[in-house]
């Protein structure tokens, strides 16, 4: 145990200051999971065709018999469908006089059905035929939001302290997201959506560091759900108001400008006194220490020496200028041990080789999950992205609840299984045209909850197999090859833009599954972690075998 440890303990490690906290990081979290799935209302595409030329006032829905040939004269039929072809019309002159019926032009207006009252932003940039690959690059830009957000986000903290970027990041994203609805090119929304995701996930990523250094390290799995809890209930926030508000714009407002009111925190939350340790503002550090005190009603006698080691002590308990233990380093290899040295272990290359692709398929199927509900699932886009939110929750729960009960690699071979097992019975039923709803969403939900267990139990699997020395590297080199793969995710959701019929329909899911499935066998070859001594070094033993 490290002395601020030691201090935490005297002063409380989970009392009313950290539940408030809890509290606050759970609200803070909540705008992250709000800006990631928005896009998923903002890509809905409601029935359309081309629009009769010349014919202003055209609607899709026929008003009349006048109206029906005037689109049957200018609008051809898919041959397949039957119905009012979505990207053609007749060929024309320049007066917009028909010429000939055997040959067809790039229609250049469309008509929408807006008997659900949705306006997305499909319907608003018109981002179909030859733009509607536009839809894919709408969800690229959340993938590179949380790609850059993890990137930068950490070091921004580590030199900026947590409270500063947590409600700065806050407020930021909350007021990028506000102003998006207000721009009428899609660049702009696709610059907006990238930086409001970015600055959310930055959010996100300080809320849990704050949270995991204000709280016993026995409560960080509480505290960290707390974290996950929130971005969970934005996930149903923004289904209610984008089902009560149907225009993206006016959606996008109110689902974002109540979170201004997260300036608040600013008061309420103080920075980590880890953090100021580290940084050496030892006087900051010690208000903020006495602060918490107070809060938690813990009287503390507080004696501060400042000599030429610098120290603070509280109740006899020594703080060094780092805020870690003052310990003696040996000299020695895996005191420079770096993330490349794994190369020189046949057993940790084997190790890392799997947990890499793990998260691969995680990140990958994930958010191909979320993205892709409306792509994947059809039906009403409400119902079914609220049921794959709601299967979080029991996720979460379980994972929290089982994942000391049961072994890390039973428990996360079985998760991945089940979710691929689940998404290739998807693919099943569209190759098979088999039109079986309920059978279909039972799949989704059940492979979204699998895979949503897979990715909280990757953190722990591969924090526990990593050496001490290259425990923080690992598991951010794995993540970030996870999020740059995750690139590819948006076009492999859309495959059915690009290859037409039940093949490209069923494509997304079949490779969902396949990685899932192969994941969770390659994931056998792993030690077991539970109850296991943490690896020191490359030359220690990971874990147990079972």
């Amino acid at each position: 145990m490290s002395d601020y440890d030691k201090v935490l303990t005297s002063i409380g490690d989970f009392g009313t200051y950290q539940k408030r906290l809890c509290l606050l990081v759970f609200l803070i979290c909540l705008p992250d999971g709000v800006y990631i799935t928005s896009v998923v209302f903002n890509n809905v595409t409601p029935e359309f065709r081309c629009a009769v030329p010349g014919l202003i006032n055209d609607s899709y829905t026929i008003q009349g018999a006048y109206h029906k040939s005037l689109v049957e004269t200018y609008i051809p039929k898919d041959k397949d469908s039957e119905q009012y072809s979505h990207c053609k019309t007749y060929n024309m002159d320049d007066m917009g006089q028909l010429t000939d019926r055997n040959k067809t032009d790039e229609c250049q207006r469309w008509v929408y059905d807006k008997s659900g009252g949705v306006v997305s932003q499909i319907v608003d940039f018109n981002l179909v035929c030859d733009k509607a690959l536009f839809k894919a690059h709408n969800n690229l830009m959340i993938l590179l939001g949380i790609l850059v957000g993890s990137i930068i986000g950490g070091p921004m903290s580590d030199r900026f302290g947590r409270k500063k970027i947590l409600l700065g990041s806050s407020i930021l994203s909350c007021a990028i997201a506000a102003v998006m609805s207000a721009f009428d090119s899609f660049i702009l929304v696709l610059i907006c959506r990238f930086m409001s995701v970015l600055c959310g996930h930055t959010q996100f990523l300080a809320g849990y560091v704050i949270l995991a250094e204000n709280v016993d390290v026995t409560k960080r799995s509480k505290a960290a759900l707390c974290a996950g809890m929130g971005y969970a209930t934005g996930l149903f926030f923004v289904t209610l108001m984008q089902f009560l508000f149907r225009d993206w714009r006016t959606a996008q407002l109110v689902s974002t400008l109540p979170f201004l009111t997260l300036i608040l925190c600013w008061w309420l939350i103080q920075e980590s006194p880890r953090w100021l340790l580290s940084k050496n503002r030892h006087k900051e550090a010690k208000d903020v220490i006495v602060y918490i005190a107070k809060v938690n009603k813990v009287n503390i006698s507080w004696d501060m020496e400042v000599t030429g080691t610098s120290k603070m002590k509280m109740d006899g308990i020594g703080v060094g200028e780092s805020g870690k233990d003052e310990e003696t380093t040996t000299s020695g290899s895996s005191n420079n041990l770096k993330i490349w040295h794994i190369c020189t272990s046949r057993r940790y290359v084997i190790y890392f080789t799997i947990l890499c692709f793990s998260w691969i398929t995680i990140n990958m199927v994930y958010f191909g999950m979320v993205l892709g509900v409306g792509d994947i699932i059809e039906g009403d886009i409400y119902i079914t992205f609220l049921l794959q939110s709601v299967v979080e929750i029991p996720g979460d729960v379980m994972c929290f609840l089982l994942v000391e009960k049961i072994d890390r690699k039973v428990f996360y071979c079985s998760s991945m299984i089940t979710s691929g097992l689940a998404t290739l019975g998807i693919g099943a039923l569209v190759v098979a045209d088999q039109d079986i709803r309920w059978l279909s969403i039972a799949f989704f939900c059940l492979g979204k909850m699998g895979i949503s267990i897979g990715f909280n139990l990757i953190y722990i699997i591969t924090t526990e197999l990593c050496p001490t020395k290259i425990r923080n590297s690992g598991l951010g080199f794995c993540s970030f090859v996870a999020r740059f793969s995750g690139i590819l995710t948006p076009y492999i959701v859309s495959a059915s833009l690009l290859i037409p019929g039940p093949i490209g329909k069923a494509l997304p899911v079949l490779i969902f599954g396949v990685l899932s499935l192969t994941s969770g066998l390659f994931a056998i070859l792993l030690p077991e972690t539970r109850n296991a001594k943490l690896p020191e070094t490359i030359d220690s033993e990971s874990g147990r075998d079972v």
